[in-house]
């Protein structure tokens, strides 16, 4: 049985590929055809990065990152980075058949063990990068699926484990799925709430 139990942990390792060039257990630097940093992005001199978040967990309308009047040299730039971006987003869409963008929030960053450093984000939110033309505004936005559960990081839970001999619990994972349709049923009596009041407050009009 201990024989069989390492033979599955081998495989289950080598299927999350834990190791430090995996970009979900450490995050080196940015490349431009493989992610984009919100936490760096301003819109009316506020960082966007808590609207995002908060958007994500609660699955709400999609955010613009980057409307399309907005010509200053850094909108310009963050354009070209969120093009490459959706480039090889779409590439890979056409090759595997999948759609595989994430959220990464939040991220987990130190020292595991003696030589292990991760930098890595424990909850993964399903989203879509697009640009909108006939958006108000028009520009490029971060778009959140609601058919689609975020999920836990399990490459960087698996490297936790195996680097610095952190165990979740067992629940964890029941746990976690709980949270997540709580916060989703809130959302939808508080969305359902404000739908009600504001009927109550608009007097009806027959023409």
């Amino acid at each position: 049985r201990a024989t069989l139990m390492k033979k599955l942990e081998f495989y289950r390792d080598k299927l999350l590929q834990i190791e430090l060039r995996n970009r979900s257990i450490m995050l080196r630097r940015i490349y431009d055809k493989w992610s984009f940093d919100l936490a760096k992005l301003i819109i009316r001199e506020t960082s966007v990065a808590d609207k995002v978040v908060e958007r994500a967990i609660l699955k709400k309308n999609a955010i613009c990152l980057i409307p399309d009047s907005d010509d200053t040299d850094l909108a310009e730039k963050d354009r070209n980075k969120l093009r490459s971006l959706y480039r090889n987003i779409t590439q890979l869409e056409l090759e595997t058949g999948l759609q595989e963008t994430y959220l990464g929030f939040p991220f987990l960053v130190g020292h595991i063990a003696q030589d292990t450093y991760i930098r890595g984000p424990f909850v993964l939110f399903p989203v879509s990068i697009e640009h909108r033309k006939d958006s108000k505004p028009p520009g490029w936005y971060l778009s959140f699926t609601k058919e689609k559960p975020a999920i836990p990081n399990r490459a960087l839970i698996a490297a936790l484990k195996k680097k610095g001999g952190i165990t979740l619990p067992d629940s964890f994972y029941d746990e976690f799925e709980d949270l997540f349709e709580k916060v989703e049923e809130i959302s939808k009596a508080n969305t359902s709430s404000e739908g009600k009041k504001g009927g109550e407050d608009t007097p009806s009009k027959t023409v």
